[in-house]
């Protein structure tokens, strides 16, 4: 652009002495390129700068918010929602690089260090439940700070050991490297057609190498073909096992929606892990199904 200027001015220069004096060229020329840099200057500096719209068209707010996050990921864990690694912004990208803040996203899970304050920075227009979400699952968090321009977001802190225990308490390990230390399910009484909300809580005993499928099968019993199910990478896909640090307390929700036409009897939650594509189980240590499943809580389907 700078060449394609100058030239231009060339070009004009040998026009003008084709017309005028030398010493007339040269002053019409100089007049016009100082007038055109008080121009550029007047609007970048004054007219630009006072614009109020400017914070948010140069992405001044994703730059802060990147930079709080680096700020407090020096000592504490740092967690952004919504996250999507493939369009994010630029700055996150190249603030948070080299840090330990990580992306996630509120909608398919939440994830805690036990020993650590953990800081949540939700962007609150593209994720406008997410502190909320985190408040019930984290009730003794709070939001410590906000950021008002574009993207608002609000900075939900959680202090150590306040992590809520499960309705279902567990202690069930997957392999060397993974824990089962709770779950969840509701509603508590399910009927036909309804969806059974699993939430699972994982924990890195130490960096997993491997991405892993986490499943969730309802059967009769532990040799019935499933009568429904789920199977993904944790968190939908959003936060896979390769990505967990040890320590970290994963919590992963599964929707299974029951058949409309499913018979009245007991039936029974399995869960587990397994590697993908191989899709060879990690059978827990004790407790398990002979398959490499674990048995979580039973239900019973009466008729209507």
């Amino acid at each position: 652009m700078v060449m394609i200027v100058v030239a231009g001015l060339f070009a004009a220069h040998a026009w003008l002495l084709q017309r005028a004096r030398p010493s007339f060229a040269g002053g019409l020329l100089a007049i016009v390129v100082a007038l055109s840099l008080f121009w550029n200057a007047f609007d970048y500096f004054v007219r630009f700068a006072n614009h109020p719209d400017t914070f948010d068209g140069f992405t001044t707010g994703e730059y802060e918010i990147a930079a709080a996050a680096r700020r407090l990921a020096e000592s504490d864990a740092v967690y952004l929602s919504p996250w999507n690694s493939e369009s994010d912004a630029q700055n996150h990208r190249l603030l948070l690089r080299d840090t330990t803040a990580r992306g996630f996203n509120t909608v398919h899970c939440q994830m805690y260090f036990p020993e650590r304050t953990n800081h949540y920075l939700v962007d609150t227009i593209n994720d406008f439940h997410g502190t909320a979400r985190l408040a019930g699952r984290f009730p003794a968090g709070s939001v410590t700070e906000s950021f008002e321009h574009y993207p608002r977001t609000e900075v939900f802190t959680v202090p150590p050991d306040s992590m809520v225990e499960m309705a279902i308490p567990i202690q069930a390990d997957f392999g060397a490297d993974i824990a089962l230390v709770g779950a969840s399910v509701w509603p508590n009484a399910a009927t036909r057609g309804e969806t059974l909300s699993v939430t699972l809580a994982w924990q890195a005993r130490a960096a997993v190498d491997a991405n892993l499928i986490a499943l969730v099968h309802v059967a009769t019993d532990a040799n019935a073909v499933p009568v429904v199910g789920h199977d993904s990478a944790p968190c939908s896909g959003t936060y896979p096992t390769s990505t967990w640090r040890a320590g970290e307390v994963v919590f992963d929700a599964h929707d299974i929606q029951l058949p409309e036409d499913i018979t009245v009897g007991t039936y029974r939650i399995y869960v587990g892990l397994y590697s993908w594509p191989e899709q060879v189980r990690l059978p827990p240590k004790a407790g398990g199904t002979p398959d490499g499943r674990l048995e979580i809580r039973s239900f019973e389907i009466d008729a209507e």
